[in-house]
């Protein structure tokens, strides 16, 4: 658990930018309430995401688009490809996913191609 300030210091980002990003809505706001409020791992693994697909260049309301589609489907991993591209990684399902590289495919296109995979592949109705 982390406070503001060890948040932000663990995240190299300003408090401000924290705050304002909760106010966006890409990152959910902290847990508790007032000045016991702390901030949690989920919220640092989400800030993780953020920063990868900021770095990507990918703006704000592509983010939060992204991360409102997709829910906690959605990781992203900083793969040792020779570019050092960022891939995404959506969960089609159990033991199934799809890895693509950052802004190639949208939460919405994941979404289709994972009732595709369950209603043809896997003989499944959506």
């Amino acid at each position: 658990m982390y406070n503001l300030e060890n948040f932000s210091e663990k995240t190299g980002l300003p408090s401000r930018t924290i705050r304002y990003y909760i106010q966006i809505g890409i990152l959910p706001p902290p847990e508790g309430g007032g000045r016991g409020s702390y901030y949690t791992d989920k919220h640092l693994e989400r800030l993780k995401i953020i920063q990868a697909w900021s770095k990507q260049g990918t703006p704000l309301f592509k983010i939060k688009e992204l991360l409102d589609g997709s829910s906690e489907q959605v990781t992203v991993k900083d793969e040792l490809t020779p570019e050092k591209n960022i891939k995404v990684h959506y969960q089609l399902r159990d033991g199934v996913e799809l890895v693509a590289p950052l802004n190639i495919i949208s939460a919405e296109q994941a979404e289709k191609i994972k009732s595709f995979i369950n209603t043809i592949i896997l003989g499944e109705s959506k």
